[in-house]
């Protein structure tokens, strides 16, 4: 198990998503690690290292400590604009007010394989 700078816990098997483009991290000769790219997590090492598996492509990447600590989120939430091409079993919406345009619930409601549900300041499971 590993402790975030925000105090999250990460442990093999958690979705993370990564924050920063490091091409320095590459995954193959032509992609690196990106940001709003989502992983799983496959070991978290001794030294603060993680390795991580891409949800899309299924390659291996060790990410070293010092990107762990400043670019990695938990990838279990996210906004709309990080979900924005992405799919899920089911999504999940909570709307606060003005702030969320009909654009942005759009693409919201369409990530979701299964079922969706939208509410208004409060999140209430779909049946």
């Amino acid at each position: 198990e590993l402790v975030l700078a925000d105090g999250s816990r990460i442990s093999a098997g958690d979705p993370i998503v990564t924050k920063r483009n490091d091409r320095r991290l590459g995954i193959t000769a032509t992609d690196w690690v990106k940001n709003g790219d989502r992983w799983t997590v496959d070991t978290v090492h001794p030294t603060g290292d993680m390795t991580a598996i891409h949800r899309d492509t299924g390659r291996h990447v060790v990410l070293p400590a010092t990107y762990v600590a400043e670019h990695i989120d938990l990838g279990y939430a996210t906004t709309i604009h990080m979900a924005q091409g992405s799919t899920a079993d089911t999504c999940h919406t909570v709307i606060t007010g003005a702030e969320v345009s009909r654009e942005q619930v759009s693409i919201d409601t369409y990530s979701g394989l299964g079922s969706e549900a939208v509410g208004p300041g409060a999140f209430a499971p779909a049946p």
